[in-house]
């Protein structure tokens, strides 16, 4: 993969990922969604803690 492909697929992503959270900005915006949202954020946070607290080094 060149640079330029790599560019260009990562131009793509960013600009698919623009224009997805602007098409869900309403539901994003829910209160449920947004507590839900924080909860799944808060779990990953504790499982990378975790993972780090049993980790060897």
């Amino acid at each position: 993969m060149s640079v330029t492909d790599a560019l260009l697929a990562f131009t793509l992503l960013t600009l698919t990922l623009i224009l997805a959270t602007r098409s869900a900005s309403g539901v994003l915006r829910k209160p449920g969604v947004v507590k839900w949202m924080d909860r799944v954020t808060g779990c990953a946070f504790l499982l990378f803690a975790a993972k780090l607290g049993i980790s060897r080094r």
